[in-house]
């Protein structure tokens, strides 16, 4: 079984992490990869997944614009150290992901929109987290990221 992209705080007391877990791509109105994201700080869990019957979906886009793809360029610039920063919110806005540069390492903010999960608009009502890591943390997320990136990307270049 393959591991799932996961970003892991560097506290061991009180870990937090968030972690990412993809299914089959979806043909409709270019090409979308279904996603399941959890966030965890300490023993408490919350999780964003793609629910039938729900107006908004946990799709990120594959075509035509590869929002996947565009997140691993992003966190190539973090790991680089080209970029002290990154925003990242998918065109089916269910959550957001902050990452910034701190003196000591990074911080990473990740919001969970619950508003546009089960109603037809974005909305601030949110939960999240928030926590620091290292750079060999972010690296290894990003690595995880840019093997699904290249399967599912692949996948998507042959139904096209």
């Amino acid at each position: 079984m393959r591991a799932m992209p996961k970003l892991v705080s560097d506290d061991r007391e009180v870990s937090s992490a968030l972690a990412i877990e993809f299914s089959q791509v979806v043909s409709r109105s270019g090409l979308w990869l279904p996603y399941r994201l959890e966030i965890t700080a300490g023993h408490r869990r919350a999780a964003l997944e793609d629910t039938d019957g729900q107006i908004g979906r946990c799709w990120l886009g594959l075509s035509p614009q590869d929002e996947l793809g565009h997140l691993v360029r992003r966190l190539d610039t973090l790991v680089a150290g080209t970029a002290p920063r990154l925003r990242f919110e998918p065109a089916e806005p269910n959550f957001s992901l902050e990452i910034e540069r701190a003196p000591e390492g990074w911080v990473v903010v990740c919001w969970l929109d619950a508003g546009n999960q089960i109603s037809d608009h974005f909305t601030w009502d949110a939960m999240g987290v928030r926590f620091f890591t290292n750079l060999t943390a972010l690296g290894e997320f990003r690595d995880a990221l840019a093997r699904e990136s290249s399967r599912w990307s692949n996948g998507a270049a042959e139904r096209r």
